[in-house]
């Protein structure tokens, strides 16, 4: 997740739990800083693509953010930051050590 959409997302997220409905395109464009509701549009189209957010085109107020999950975090590590950051935390190594199957024992 980029840093301008990790912003977004948090708009998303913190607008529907302040007001119970989602935020218009052009309200996010102004939450967020951004120039116009087209830019605003690829943003949300590239979170979509990502399953970051999910929304129903030419209808207003239809954005949702979807629970950040597992995929999520390995998609920030892979670019280089965590949670919208600058600064990469590798994630915690996981080894599989496959179990003994009839050590000593022959096939045949």
């Amino acid at each position: 997740m980029t840093p301008k959409q990790r912003e977004v997302y948090d708009f998303v997220d913190t607008y529907w739990n302040q007001y119970g409905f989602a935020p218009t395109f052009e309200a996010i464009a102004m939450g967020c800083g951004i120039t116009s509701k087209s830019a605003v549009h690829r943003i949300v189209n590239e979170m979509v693509q990502r399953r970051l957010v999910d929304y129903t085109p030419r209808l207003r107020r239809t954005i949702r953010c979807l629970p950040l999950g597992t995929d999520e975090f390995q998609r920030g590590y892979a670019m280089g930051f965590q949670d919208g950051s600058q600064s990469a935390t590798p994630p915690p190594e996981v080894v599989s050590v496959p179990s003994p199957r009839n050590e000593g024992q022959s096939n045949g």
